[in-house]
């Protein structure tokens, strides 16, 4: 007995369709992304400017000890300040600091070191182009600039009376004076302030200057060596701001003090000694 069966030819359209979804975004979805990327941008901008600026200051900050370093040192090599019979601002258009770095860098154009000891390498400026120069020196200029594209400052005691003028007098009170031999400032992110003895307003806001003012202590013994301690003083305020501690190896220790928050004291019982606690030794 023979079973004869008919076959089904399988027709693809019959088949039901299953609809896919495109793996790509929307015209909407991309505004919307775009506009979420522009909204971070505009919040985070303003903090990374602050700690680029931040940044900045602090480098400003360690060139200025630098510099105020390097001055003090040549003054314990030779006997004297580099260049100056007078008190002398190194830095504005009409005396650029580059007289200066030579000698302290003792580049082929210095005149006073003879010993050609090097006081301060700092390095070369990345873009040495009219007004791109910043954090170094100029080969072309052989000026030192700060972070912010303009030239350091450097006033020193070339009267040898221990008194710099404070560049900055206004609300300076009663004596502007500096009883010191080195002063050094940068003119900060404004690039505004003073570039010649009492010509600044220390309480001005818009300025936003870094000055600093050195006291430097040494010891000297025979046997036990050389120690020192150089003080750093915000020459606006006064205020201590770093010092570091040389022992005789001269190895330094350096404490830098900064965004001090100067409405709240210590509680002084934490610098009292209680001896009634301890035991007695007999």
């Amino acid at each position: 007995m023979i079973v004869k069966t008919a076959s089904a030819h399988h027709n693809p359209a019959a088949m039901q369709k299953t609809p896919r979804r495109s793996s790509a975004f929307t015209l909407i979805e991309l505004l919307v992304v775009i506009a979420i990327i522009a909204i971070l941008i505009g919040l985070l901008f303003p903090a990374f400017r602050a700690v680029q600026n931040q940044a900045k200051q602090t480098q400003a900050k360690n060139d200025l000890t630098q510099i105020v370093n390097a001055v003090n040192a040549y003054y314990t090599d030779y006997g004297r300040y580099p260049l100056v019979a007078a008190d002398t601002i190194y830095g504005p258009a009409a005396n650029p600091n580059n007289t200066l770095l030579n000698e302290l860098r003792a580049t082929a154009a210095a005149i006073q070191n003879p010993r050609q000891i090097v006081f301060i390498s700092p390095p070369y400026v990345k873009n040495d182009t009219a007004g791109n120069r910043r954090s170094g020196v100029s080969p072309t200029t052989g000026q030192y600039y700060d972070p912010w594209g303009q030239p350091y400052n450097v006033g020193i005691d070339g009267n040898y009376d221990n008194a710099v003028a404070n560049p900055y007098t206004a609300n300076a009170g009663a004596v502007p004076n500096l009883q010191l031999g080195v002063i050094a400032w940068s003119l900060g992110m404004d690039g505004s302030g003073a570039l010649a003895a009492a010509s600044g307003d220390k309480n001005a806001g818009v300025y936003a200057d870094d000055v600093f003012a050195t006291v430097v202590i040494e010891e000297r013994q025979i046997l036990g060596g050389t120690h020192k301690v150089m003080l750093m003083f915000g020459a606006q305020d006064y205020q201590l701001r770093q010092w570091t501690v040389t022992d005789p190896q001269g190895y330094d220790t350096t404490v830098a003090v900064y965004n001090l928050d100067t409405t709240k004291k210590p509680d002084p019982a934490m610098f009292k000694i209680t001896y009634s606690d301890r035991p007695d030794p007999r």
